[in-house]
């Protein structure tokens, strides 16, 4: 059975001290692109789901008919996006995503990496974490051209099915599907998931196609 995984941040505004700016870029995820003004942007979308105050922070989310659902982060500061988070319901029906070539709970982690040719890079912070009772696995490539762009994929892989090697658990064999599908600027990733961050020697910008 599918299991939503909430990945902290993911769905709220941030009022953090970070000023992020600049232009809106080519790719996007449900008809929203990093960098463009939120407020003008969103009149083309229908009613948020959910729009809860949650202490400092605020969420704007989409559930989508289909199952699968959609938040939107905005600098308060500047009013732009700066991270999109697309999220997968659960039915086969619903797969695919903006990602070309890529669809929820069928591609693994292991495809990814041969798409992209690399595990790109990861956040020491959450790269690779335990969420309930399953392994979710945080893999970031840089957009080709945009250095402040980044497309983060979220895998996940049930403990029970997790290989042992030796007696001995063996996590890394890319047999995790994706869940999750970001677009994101870097700066916001930083600001929100740390500095720290952990690179596959092969990390190089990749194409969104």
């Amino acid at each position: 059975m599918h299991r939503r995984i909430g990945i902290q941040l993911a769905l709220i505004l941030c009022l953090g001290a970070t000023v992020f700016t600049g232009k809106a870029h080519a790719q996007s995820i449900f008809g929203f692109k990093v960098g463009e003004d939120f407020k003008v942007a969103a009149k083309a979308h229908p009613r948020p789901s959910d729009m809860e105050a949650q202490g400092a922070f605020a969420v704007v989310k989409w559930d989508l008919s289909s199952g699968n659902s959609v938040s939107v982060t905005a600098s308060p500061q500047t009013g732009r996006i700066v991270f999109i988070e697309s999220d997968w319901g659960g039915d086969p029906t619903s797969a695919v995503t903006e990602a070309p070539g890529l669809k929820f709970g069928a591609t693994t982690l292991a495809d990814i990496r041969q798409k992209f040719q690399s595990n790109g890079f990861g956040f020491r912070s959450n790269a690779v974490q335990v969420i309930g009772e399953d392994l979710v696995s945080i893999n970031c490539y840089q957009i080709d051209g945009d250095p402040d762009l980044i497309a983060v994929f979220v895998t996940t892989l049930p403990i029970k099915d997790v290989p042992t090697v030796a007696g001995k658990p063996k996590p890394d064999t890319g047999r995790g599907h994706l869940d999750a599908v970001m677009l994101a600027s870097l700066a916001y990733l930083k600001e929100t998931w740390g500095e720290d961050r952990i690179f596959d020697a092969a990390h190089h910008p990749v194409a969104w196609k």
